[in-house]
């Protein structure tokens, strides 16, 4: 997860232009990542019920289903 002013660079350098990979390249992050603040507006707190059931994803299951399979994930 993002800090605050990391997402605020996302914002600004996304203002001056520059693509969503080259943020992505500057900053170490995944462009989906870049993408994902972009289109959200800014930094987004994670949801309560993840942050206390120990998952990233809703439902808390700690794994999700890919394909019809179901891949632990990695912490």
């Amino acid at each position: 997860m993002l800090e605050p002013d990391e997402v605020s660079a996302i914002l600004r350098l996304n203002e001056l232009g520059w693509s969503s990979r080259r943020i992505a390249r500057e900053l170490g992050i995944s462009r989906n990542t870049v993408k994902d603040h972009v289109v959200a507006g800014g930094w987004t707190p994670l949801s309560t019920a993840a942050a206390h059931n120990g998952s990233r994803w809703p439902g808390g299951s700690g794994s999700r289903s890919v394909c019809g399979s179901t891949t632990a994930m990695l912490t």
